[in-house]
């Protein structure tokens, strides 16, 4: 195989890497906690810091284009597995399950004698937030705990564990 075969099958296999490979490294997570996660935010900080070190490699660096893509594709390895290693040693300590589960053995002890009620739709589920750009979420879950006809609503928080009671209105979507 020519040399400028290589390159070509060299690129197309990085930009695959990069599209399929990297998408998917933060997305596989993110079903096992309501797509709460700010996998997007991650992707986008990998590929900026590739990108920025990509121009250098390319610009300034004098070898053949087959090498400057090999090292590329070596460092858009490395860059992957260092954000990665950040993103997945800070995912949220709690599933919606789990979070649901912690609710319900406090409140419980505390007498209240409820059980979690799952609702159907996503959007009853989670308490929508904002934040830091580089916090794995900024969301929070809406657990329900129902006692007889009674229904009440906590904020847990799946990064450290902490919830509270709500106080506000919400009405489950059907």
């Amino acid at each position: 195989m020519s040399t400028e075969k290589k390159t070509i099958l060299l690129i197309f296999l990085y930009l695959a890497f990069i599209v399929i490979g990297g998408r998917l490294l933060f997305i596989i997570p993110n079903n096992n906690y309501l797509g709460i996660l700010n996998a997007d935010n991650f992707f986008i900080l990998s590929c900026i810091i590739i990108l920025l070190m990509m121009l250098p490699v390319y610009l300034l660096l004098k070898t053949n284009i087959f090498k400057k893509t090999l090292i590329n594709f070596t460092l858009t390895i490395a860059v992957f597995v260092l954000v990665a290693v950040f993103y997945y040693s800070n995912l949220p300590m709690y599933t919606y399950e789990e979070a649901g589960k912690v609710v319900e053995d406090a409140e419980n002890k505390e007498g209240r004698n409820a059980q979690v009620f799952i609702p159907e739709q996503r959007e009853d589920k989670i308490a929508f937030g904002s934040g830091p750009y580089f916090k794995t979420t900024n969301d929070k879950y809406f657990i329900y705990l129902k006692n007889g006809d009674e229904i009440f609503i906590f904020r847990f928080d799946p990064l450290n564990g902490e919830y509270d009671a709500y106080n506000g209105s919400r009405k489950l979507l059907e």
